[in-house]
């Protein structure tokens, strides 16, 4: 995954509302009334958030009747944990020429 799509899909996640969605379409697969009822929010508020949210792949949805229901896509969160994993276990090393010069240290 490169850094843009890293960044393109943490901006997903930079709504409250974005993030309550993904926890319900997580469990199951919704409508956007039922979300919208979940999370105490609009109906119309809870469209945009999903389309911001299937934008960046987090989200499909799947028509059944007059309703679209929709669930989490399992392949970007996979691969977002993955990523978070890698940044969080790097081994972080300092390009001071020394321990008295790092101002890192003062931070420890």
């Amino acid at each position: 995954m490169t850094d843009l799509e890293l960044a393109e899909l943490a901006k997903a996640f930079a709504a409250p509302s974005r993030v309550a969605i993904l926890r319900q379409v997580a469990r199951r697969a919704l409508c956007v009334d039922a979300i919208a009822r979940e999370i105490g929010v609009t109906p119309s508020a809870v469209s945009q958030h999903l389309r911001r949210l299937a934008d960046a792949g987090l989200v499909h949805g799947e028509r059944m009747g007059y309703h679209v229901h929709y669930r989490l896509c399992d392949g970007p969160i996979r691969r977002i944990r993955e990523e978070l994993g890698l940044l969080l276990t790097a081994e972080q090393t300092c390009a001071c020429q020394g321990p008295d010069e790092c101002p890192a240290r003062d931070r420890e």
